[in-house]
């Protein structure tokens, strides 16, 4: 009878080893953390830049440990326009400045100006142009 009871177990560790291994890999890609884009956007108006930035800062209030990343891709004339559009919304909506950090990024051939927003969780690699 012992040996039976024996043979049992043995049949049995290999599973419960396949699924504690299953366990700890799924935990552990769970816990790797991943920026993600927000938005995207081309030219637009004043009143379009303020609404993807409410968009945006609610999603940062929401996730308080995040950090936000927008980065303008175009002319440096263009870039220069896009961020004065932010600055102007992000005063008017009184958000932290720390919590947002902006990026100028290199032209995108045949485009005047491109904005590229990211959520960035702790530990996770920033998005770069």
């Amino acid at each position: 009878m012992g040996g039976v009871m024996i043979g049992a177990k043995m049949r049995i560790l290999p599973i419960f080893l396949a699924i504690l291994t299953g366990l700890v890999t799924t935990s552990s890609a769970q816990s790797e953390a991943t920026a993600y884009k927000f938005a995207e956007f081309g030219p637009t108006s004043q009143a379009g830049v303020k609404a993807k930035m409410q968009g945006f800062l609610r999603e940062l209030a929401n996730k308080p440990d995040t950090q936000g990343y927008v980065i303008n891709y175009g002319t440096p004339k263009a870039v220069a326009a896009r961020r004065k559009q932010i600055l102007q919304s992000v005063s008017f909506l009184k958000l932290d400045p720390s919590r947002v950090t902006y990026v100028d990024g290199p032209p995108k051939p045949g485009i005047k100006i491109v904005t590229v927003m990211w959520i960035v969780p702790p530990g996770a690699t920033p998005p770069s142009p």
